[in-house]
């Protein structure tokens, strides 16, 4: 789908640098996607708003700031070239929404839109794949603390789309995973999940 065979070589010169890290990441079910975003067949850039069905929603993966990471690394195989991306991050503790997101959110395929410190909104994910979810947990030893680290991966023949579409409708509908619902689940248990 983003084959693209148009966009001539460039000039690879030194750009302005900035801090390394993501500034937000955010993502929703791959089902949950009503309209994608045209990509231009000869720049790669995602050029139309993103839409989500109504009543669907953009979560956010507010992770440890400094651990925030997005890489991409090109693959050769027999079949060809393509583009690994890595999402990842931790959370510096636990709590009982971590342990229930990470029972349910393996069986889905995800969108991801993440803005990374250069100044660049990249999209992972399309109408053929979403991203795939892998966690991990370790309580830790007695002297370090507890982590949960989270990792979404995508495969795609190209780098990932820089989206250039109107941020607005993500921005604005942002809800803390993986509940919208009754009851408080950000920090730990509460009774609102038995009561409701």
């Amino acid at each position: 789908m983003y084959q693209n065979l148009y966009t001539p070589l460039q000039h690879l010169r030194r750009p302005h640098v900035t801090p390394g890290g993501l500034c937000w990441i955010v993502f929703a079910r791959r089902a949950d996607v009503e309209n994608w975003p045209m990509i231009h067949p000869a720049t790669n850039l995602a050029f139309t708003p993103i839409k989500l069905f109504a009543g669907k929603t953009w979560y956010q993966l507010l992770v440890v700031n400094k651990d925030r990471m997005f890489t991409e690394k090109q693959q050769n195989v027999t079949a060809g070239p393509y583009w690994e991306q890595i999402i990842s991050g931790y959370f510096g503790g636990n709590n009982t929404n971590h342990i229930l997101a990470a029972g349910i959110m393996p069986f889905e395929q995800y969108v991801i839109m993440l803005k990374d410190r250069d100044g660049n909104v990249r999209m992972i994910g399309s109408p053929d794949a979403g991203a795939s979810y892998l966690g991990e947990y370790t309580s830790g030893e007695s002297e370090n603390s507890r982590k949960r680290t989270i990792q979404f991966s995508w495969e795609n023949p190209l780098p990932a789309p820089v989206y250039v579409g109107d941020l607005d409708d993500i921005l604005d509908d942002i809800i803390v995973p993986p509940f919208a619902t009754a009851g408080d689940f950000n920090n730990d248990f509460n009774d609102d999940f038995n009561n409701g």
